[in-house]
């Protein structure tokens, strides 16, 4: 499903994402040969783009390096709820798409407003034509020629922008056009063509300015299963010369969690000879770990037995199946990681490790908070903590 750009501040979380999502993150590693230096326009291209275990795309947020720090996000949701934003950090616009499977509608939403309505026409559950009832200044059609679903945009706002797009049946892009109506710039376009290589599993998209020669041109590598591994990519500077980079793809999360369900209350378990029990301190209950938000700011917090500790989530990653929280210390400022991996999910058993130097109180096996029930409850004697001052 393709949509046209209409733009509306939108918050966007990639953790409403599904459990066999796969995170990747991609920067420009080298420039003509070299590192690009800290301050160069190259290392401030980032971009974050989310897969299923399928290779189907369902988020992507990157930030242009050029054109003052644009950048796009686009996030499907599910399979009948999409969206696509534009904008920079001051300024951000979107779309929001809902078809309705019922009626065979779809609905374009732009700031809660309808904007759009088009009747949808199916041949064997494949899409095969849309008709516009409402909103037709938009004027989006979809129809399928042989094996190629065609796309045609118009907005018709201050900018005046169309587009043309054909999509194979894989509903990959293979041909895209774009420009203005308005008077300065009419009969100025860009297109992009995209020839697929499946055996080899690359993509090569050549980008020219009115049948001009191309002036980007970029060879994406894929994996098996289609998730970008690296980008090569010769681009025009302002001096017409070519810059020769390469983008690095690195999968950062690789896993059947994710943060969307990943349980937020854990309770420490002590091993005995009798099996795991939850061991209730005398002098603080039960230790536990919770994710949570404190003062708006993500949060790991240990608690139980004794003193409390705060740690800042700086950034949740995963490899291997595990959870990695790369945290600071609220009080101390020292940094370090906290590591989940599960056990026993049917019985919501899981490792929490901890390397934040002399800070950690423990490292061990945790149950899931709606588990509790299943592990023997011990209290501690209070006369084991505080001798004589325990109530009879």
């Amino acid at each position: 499903m393709k949509l046209v750009f209409i733009i509306f501040p939108f918050l966007i979380s990639i953790c409403s994402l599904a459990q066999d999502t796969i995170y990747t993150e991609s920067k420009i590693e080298i420039v003509n040969g070299e590192v690009p230096a800290e301050d160069s326009r190259y290392s401030q291209y980032h971009s974050l783009v989310a897969y299923t275990g399928q290779g189907i795309e369902v988020f992507n947020e990157t930030h242009i390096i050029e054109d003052y720090g644009v950048y796009f996000i686009h996030q499907t949701d599910s399979e009948n709820q999409s969206t696509y934003c534009h904008g920079n950090d001051n300024y951000l616009t979107c779309v929001r798409t809902i078809r309705d499977t019922v009626l065979n509608m779809e609905y374009d939403y732009s700031q809660g407003d309808t904007v759009a309505i088009r009747k949808l026409y199916f041949d064997q559950e494949k899409l095969v034509k849309s008709e516009c009832i409402y909103g037709c200044e938009y004027a989006i059609s979809y129809t399928y020629n042989g094996d190629t679903l065609t796309e045609f945009k118009r907005i018709t706002d201050s900018t005046y922008m169309y587009s043309y797009s054909i999509f194979d049946k894989r509903d990959r892009l293979i041909f895209n056009i774009w420009g203005s109506q308005k008077p300065i710039f009419e009969g100025f376009y860009y297109f992009d063509t995209f020839e697929w290589d499946d055996e080899n599993r690359t993509c090569l998209k050549k980008t020219s300015a009115s049948n001009a020669t191309p002036y980007n041109i970029e060879a994406t590598f894929y994996d098996d299963d289609w998730i970008p591994l690296r980008k090569e990519v010769a681009h025009k500077n302002k001096t017409r010369l070519f810059d020769k980079y390469t983008i690095r793809f690195t999968r950062d999360f690789d896993t059947n969690l994710s943060m969307s369900s990943f349980p937020e209350k854990w309770i420490g378990l002590t091993e005995t000879d009798t099996g795991q029990v939850i061991f209730n301190h005398c002098a603080g209950g039960d230790y536990k770990i919770l994710i949570t938000e404190i003062d708006g700011k993500k949060t790991l917090l240990e608690y139980g037995e004794q003193e409390d500790s705060e740690y800042w989530i700086n950034k949740i990653s995963s490899k291997k199946n595990k959870i990695v929280f790369s945290v600071e210390c609220k009080l101390s400022g020292k940094k370090g990681n906290f590591t989940f991996q599960w056990v026993d999910q049917s019985k919501g058993i899981g490792s929490w490790t901890s390397n934040v130097p002399k800070i950690s109180k423990r490292n061990g096996l945790f149950v899931f908070e709606n588990f509790r029930n299943h592990f023997p409850i011990i209290d501690q004697p209070c006369v084991e903590c505080w001798g004589d001052e325990c109530d009879d």
